[in-house]
């Protein structure tokens, strides 16, 4: 039988719980900036266009984002509260230019079924990455090219109002 020193024990004990501690941070900063990644790193970006395919034709587009006001909504046809907010985003464009995009996997049925009331579309995957967005919905106010404001989580007319209150102030 082999005899471990107290001390041996206590040292043992020690290391195995810093380094879970260590972990255990690590962990939660992961989660605390993929939750928040977008809104330390994106305001103030340039975003002057959106490459990618039509959604509904398959056809290889190109989105100018660069001038006025726009709502880029970040989203996938399989995401329930993606879907739960349409309606509000449908309110949003018919005041500012929406667009929306896509996160795959996706099917052209579920979003004719979803019936969004703006344009769409499905960028590369690195697009995604790029921007930070690992959380969806994820909205984005640009003015000009320029990223002003993000919202993680469904948005509502009130927020994207509140918004253009404060560019204008």
């Amino acid at each position: 039988m082999v005899m471990i020193m107290p001390e041996t024990k206590n040292r043992k004990d020690t290391v195995v719980t810093i380094a879970v501690t260590v972990i255990a941070v690590l962990l939660i900063a992961y989660n605390i900036f993929s939750y928040y990644g977008a809104h330390l790193s994106l305001p103030g970006k340039e975003i002057k266009e959106i490459q990618g395919v039509d959604p509904l034709s398959n056809k290889t587009i190109s989105i100018d984002v660069s001038s006025g006001t726009v709502i880029i909504n970040f989203w996938a046809t399989w995401c329930g509260a993606c879907v739960q907010e349409m309606p509000e985003l449908t309110n949003i464009s018919a005041k500012y230019k929406t667009i929306g995009v896509i996160k795959r996997p996706f099917k052209k049925e579920d979003l004719i079924e979803h019936d969004p009331k703006f344009q769409n579309i499905l960028p590369e995957d690195s697009f995604f990455d790029e921007k930070s967005i690992s959380v969806i919905p994820t909205t984005l106010l640009l003015q000009d090219g320029i990223v002003k404001k993000v919202h993680t989580g469904t948005i509502s007319s009130e927020t994207v109002e509140g918004w253009v209150r404060s560019l204008n102030e």
